[in-house]
């Protein structure tokens, strides 16, 4: 008898100390791994993708090991855009974490939801961003009552410092402000329509042919006053420091031009000057300041 009480305290006392040792694993478990963040710096998605596609990321989300989570489209068998069900039949979504490198993929469109929820991610990404040292960096985009978007390379710009006593915001005007653009560019040259017009801006108008895109129109601050930025329209995901500064490689050039890189950082008075000379060439301005910045970078390209 007296050994059955005694087996049955030991029971209890394993019983009781379980929960404690439960909530320890699980405290564990949900500290973030990051920071300190590894030495890695970006991607080009077209590395993953198994299909052609000019649009390739969908949404960053922050998980709760600190990574920072990119789904994509790795594939599309799409014959209709504006087709809802062709798109959600014969497109198939994958994430990258961004710090692991690790490429998961989701599947259909409709696993999306299940995915973000059953990995505790949340959506992050933003227009501007605030450093330690009070420095903001901002994506400006100058719509001048338009927002067609086949005019991004001159209406956007990256804009850094701080804000004049009493403010807020950074304005292109401030003398204090530098202004940058950071310019990717597509495997493909692909036809668009200059939306012309007032806003909404209607569909059709001329045809341009586009490789360029602005790419910081979505940042990303993390921990350590680095930051990432990508355009959801475009394949490069790259971490910069304040100083725009970053260690990813583009590998990959353009084709029919003598440029081997894809990523460009120049400053906004390179493509004010670009459109100061379409202007006065009177050449068709969207389709000018594309092809005339093209050929700058192939200049800068040579004189290396």
């Amino acid at each position: 008898m007296r050994a059955n009480i005694i087996y049955y305290i030991i029971i209890l006392i394993t019983m009781l100390g379980a929960p404690t040792s439960i909530l320890a694993e699980t405290k564990n478990n949900d500290k973030p791994k990051y920071p300190p963040y590894p030495d890695i710096w970006g991607y080009d998605l077209t590395d993953y993708k198994r299909t052609k596609d000019t649009s390739s990321i969908i949404s960053a989300y922050l998980a709760p090991s600190g990574d920072i989570v990119f789904t994509f489209h790795i594939e599309d068998q799409t014959k209709n855009n504006f087709d809802e069900n062709d798109y959600n039949k014969n497109t198939w979504l994958a994430a990258l974490k961004f710090f692991t490198g690790e490429i998961v993929e989701i599947g259909l469109p409709k696993n999306l939801d299940a995915f973000v929820e059953d990995n505790k991610l949340v959506n992050i990404g933003s227009r501007e961003i605030e450093l330690k040292d009070g420095t903001m960096i901002i994506y400006d985009y100058d719509s001048a009552g338009r927002l067609c978007q086949s005019n991004n390379l001159v209406r956007s710009s990256l804009l850094i410092g701080k804000p004049r006593s009493g403010e807020e915001w950074l304005y292109r005007s401030d003398d204090q402000v530098k202004k940058f653009s950071i310019i990717e560019a597509m495997p493909d040259i692909f036809r668009d329509y200059d939306r012309q017009g007032v806003d909404p801006c209607p569909r059709g108008g001329k045809i341009i042919y586009k490789q360029l895109y602005f790419l910081p129109s979505t940042l990303i601050k993390l921990k350590d006053d680095t930051f990432i930025a990508f355009n959801s329209s475009g394949n490069l995901i790259v971490r910069f420091n304040k100083d725009l500064d970053t260690k990813f490689k583009p590998h990959k050039g353009i084709k029919g031009m003598d440029i081997n890189k894809n990523l460009f950082i120049i400053p906004y008075s390179v493509i004010e000057n670009i459109y100061d000379q379409v202007i006065k060439e009177e050449e068709y301005g969207v389709q000018g300041v594309h092809d005339r910045l093209l050929l700058y970078f192939q200049d800068e390209e040579k004189e290396k």
